[in-house]
């Protein structure tokens, strides 16, 4: 370690691309590397990506991230990653046994159908919903198709776990198998009062212990890694989400009223709780990064964000350039609601239990509609899922400042319309930075690993609500409401199909 601080490599594996950055202990990026990742569709809502090819992907940002910087000697890695994407693996060749299931897949839904009558017991154990979006479900087709999988689990032949999980055994060597809590806390299987691997889980899913990982701390011992010939010890290990939270609050937060938005591939509202476990309607019950006593946050999933945009660019010719996106919604006529579910709305589908999901929908088209409407009621739909989450937490009442992260935070009309809509300002940085929040939040726990406190992500401007907007906001909330109703009440006159 230098006299000025550590040099720290961060890596973040996500749904649609790996990154990594070196990091000095100002704070300063000194390089940076991404390579994309692809994601392949399949029947009964599966959705599958490579594990080789996941691997494969942060490696290549990591040789970028490491040239860009001048090969300079690391003192910490952080591993962050997508969260219920998973690999299951053969312990001595270390080949993946078949696709891994992404956070994105369903195709378990009919398991989670027959498990319906224990619902509100996994809801108590592990403070999500039953879904088909975790993992356990898609772990436990995967064990029962395969007869000789759980003797040999057993035995020490099959290995499963997280996207970190799997890189960190990858690029140690094989020599470490280990998990942190905002991760194991994915799989429907770890316990929210134990945080520790719930024995009756593993038994209504089947899932055999010995394939799962040892469950560490975020900020702990995860082996090393060798770059360059040289050994860089890995000291963090967290889900993307808790560290793009880690990014940017200092302790719990639960003090300055503030919550993180992560605006990306889906939506997700984080909201500390410092060391209670608050539970609520539609939101999620979670740990946030930990290092001895556990701290909590309550968590929206939202499906449809950036997701919902690659939709309207691929299927009706919307612009891929964020700018320009912009642009159209701040001139596209208002009138049109969109409600993007084509993946679900994620937690905010799961309470009230039974209620059937509801499909995509759209209301207030008219012969002359445009995509440009489309695609400001897309992005403006973005804004009413999370108000609809942060108004199952409590309101302004639990939540007085919002902190966006995320690729979609450089839309200046979204920022703008939700701050309008929630009446609360949004601290945003210029240009769209903030997107790199996961690798700053892994950056900023392995340098707490080493004792050395980097300073926080602060943004440069915050962003108001704007009065022109307030009402216009609150009547497309109230449109788009009323839209998700409709939407589900076709679908239980459908009998739930959609």
């Amino acid at each position: 370690m230098g006299g000025g601080g550590p040099i720290l490599l961060a890596l973040d594996q996500g749904t649609s691309s790996s990154k990594a950055a070196v990091i000095d202990g100002s704070g300063r990026v000194l390089g940076s590397g991404s390579a994309p990742v692809r994601s392949r569709q399949g029947p009964r809502g599966a959705v599958h990506q490579d594990a080789r090819q996941l691997l494969a992907s942060q490696q290549a940002a990591i040789r970028k991230a490491c040239s860009q910087a001048g090969h300079p000697r690391l003192d910490a890695a952080g591993v962050a990653s997508q969260r219920s994407t998973f690999v299951v693996w053969d312990a001595a060749t270390g080949r993946p046994l078949g696709p891994a299931p992404t956070w994105q897949s369903t195709e378990a839904s009919d398991l989670c159908l027959r498990l319906a009558p224990h619902a509100a017991q996994v809801r108590r154990r592990t403070g999500l919903y039953l879904s088909p979006h975790y993992s356990a479900s898609k772990l436990s087709q995967i064990v029962s198709r395969n007869r000789a999988l759980p003797a040999r689990a057993r035995r020490g032949e099959v290995m499963s776990g997280s996207v970190a999980t799997w890189l960190i055994w990858k690029l140690t060597g094989r020599r470490v198998h280990a998990i942190d809590p905002t991760l194991a806390a994915r799989t429907l299987l770890f316990s929210l009062r134990g945080a520790r691997w719930d024995p009756w889980l593993l038994d209504l899913f089947g899932i055999p212990r010995a394939m799962l990982p040892e469950s560490r701390d975020s900020i702990a011992d995860y082996g090393e890694m060798r770059l360059d010939g040289r050994a860089v010890p890995i000291r963090a290990c967290m889900g993307d989400q808790q560290a793009a939270l880690h990014a940017v609050m200092r302790g719990d937060g639960t003090g300055a009223r503030r919550a993180l938005v992560n605006y990306g591939t889906g939506a997700f509202v984080l909201i500390p709780t410092g060391r209670r476990v608050v539970r609520r309607p539609g939101l999620l019950t979670s740990f946030a990064v930990t290092q001895g006593a556990p701290r909590h946050v309550l968590e929206a999933t939202i499906n449809p964000a950036g997701a919902a945009l690659d939709w309207l660019r691929r299927e009706l010719g919307a612009p891929g350039d964020l700018r320009r996106l912009d642009a159209i919604c701040r001139s596209a006529p208002d009138g049109c609601a969109l409600l993007a579910s084509f993946w679900g709305m994620g937690s905010l589908d799961m309470d009230p239990p039974g209620m059937p999901r509801a499909p995509a929908a759209a209301i207030g088209l008219s012969p002359v509609s445009t995509r440009a409407q489309l695609a400001r009621a897309a992005v403006e739909s973005i804004a009413h899922a999370v108000a609809e989450a942060i108004a199952r937490a409590g309101g302004r009442k639990r939540v007085g400042r919002l902190v966006a992260s995320g690729g979609l935070a450089a839309i200046g009309y979204l920022i703008e319309y939700q701050a309008s809509l929630l009446g609360v300002p949004i601290e945003v940085e210029p240009e769209g930075r903030w997107h790199e929040a996961t690798l700053y939040g892994a950056a900023r726990a392995a340098a707490r690993a080493l004792g050395h406190d980097l300073p926080l992500m602060l943004p440069q401007r915050v962003t108001a609500p704007v009065r022109r907007l307030r009402a216009g906001a609150r009547e497309g909330h109230a449109r788009w409401l009323r839209l998700r109703t409709m939407a589900q009440g076709w679908a239980a006159d459908a009998g739930g199909a959609a």
